[in-house]
């Protein structure tokens, strides 16, 4: 025989009405949390998004998270838990975006969240003891995965609405990039001894002096070639260009024009660019929420273990050994 902690008799929802009311408490406390990731996911995507946001978001998500596995843990009804994850995702709908592909990432993460919920129970059962962290990274990847399309669909959304208002913001990220990493745009703008900090009309005078007949013309004369230099550099690389504009300015104002040329056959593609962009960068931190998880869901479980909501409890199991 062989002794084994594990958290409440397994398979059975608690008679007693001591263990019924911690049943009940785990499973408000699961969706008023859920219902509050929701309402920060829409903060951070769609209200003045910030950093802090974004934070603050993952926090709240990564407390909703332990929560609900806690819930799952102990509540051996499984309908009881695929009915807190549907509820949640309808408090979801009710506080998104009435769009489709809003919906359709809602749709998502519910599947992966009674998905999520299958692992747990399979990942309690399998552990000869129990550890609430291995029982949670066993399975939080896929909650994570879900995370990320659900966000990956609403960032589509939101590019998508924001690109058809104002494309020309888009065009000039694009610019800005493609101007400080591609040495085509600053090689054919600036010559040598000219400096991105000077201004544009530092460039038209260079252009000029270049002309042979610039050193021996009077005053007026060498004012109409630098005119018809600035004429030629706009006509040439299709700008308008103040004289105290920068050559950076100008250099971005290049690159978003070829940029323009280039993309515009294919427009209606690139919110789904920024949108893979976007979410691929917020999955590269998908590590650090995972650890949260983890680290909020060991010091919780302390704590409700510390004040005796929850308690391990030692069975006897049966196991089967080889013999002869």
């Amino acid at each position: 025989m062989e002794d084994t902690n594990k958290i409440l008799p397994e398979n059975t929802l608690p008679k007693e009405p001591s263990r019924l009311w911690k049943v009940i408490t785990l499973a408000v406390a699961s969706f008023l949390l859920q219902s509050l990731t929701w309402y920060m996911l829409h903060l951070a995507l769609a209200i003045n998004p910030s950093a802090m946001k974004w934070v603050w978001a993952a926090v709240v998500a990564a407390l909703a998270i332990s929560v609900t596995t806690f819930f799952m843990l102990v509540n051996k009804s499984w309908r009881m838990g695929a009915a807190l994850i549907i509820l949640s995702s309808l408090v979801y709908f009710l506080i998104s975006p009435r769009n489709l592909y809003v919906w359709i990432g809602g749709i998502i993460f519910c599947i992966f969240g009674l998905w999520y919920e299958q692992r747990v129970w399979r990942e309690s059962k399998s552990r000869v003891d129990f550890s609430v962290t291995q029982v949670i990274s066993g399975g939080v990847s896929i909650l994570l995965y879900g995370i990320m399309l659900l966000l990956g669909f609403n960032i589509y959304y939101n590019v998508s609405a924001d690109f058809k208002a104002n494309p020309d913001k888009y065009y000039e990220r694009l610019g800005q990039q493609a101007a400080k990493t591609i040495p085509y745009f600053t090689k054919a703008i600036v010559p040598e001894g000219v400096s991105l900090n000077d201004s544009f009309a530092v460039l038209v005078n260079n252009e000029a002096q270049k002309r042979p007949e610039y050193k021996y013309a009077s005053p007026f004369e060498r004012e109409v070639l630098v005119n018809e230099a600035r004429a030629a550099l706009e006509n040439q690389f299709q700008i308008t260009a103040a004289n105290d504009e920068t050559l950076a300015d100008i250099v971005a104002q290049v690159a978003v024009n070829k940029i323009r040329q280039i993309i515009d056959p294919y427009q209606n593609y690139l919110p789904v660019i920024f949108a893979i962009l976007i979410t691929g960068l917020l999955y590269t931190f998908a590590f650090l929420i995972r650890w949260l998880i983890l680290i909020i869901s060991w010091l919780l479980f302390r704590l409700l273990l510390f004040v005796g909501f929850f308690k391990l409890e030692k069975v006897q199991v049966v196991v089967q050994k080889l013999g002869i």
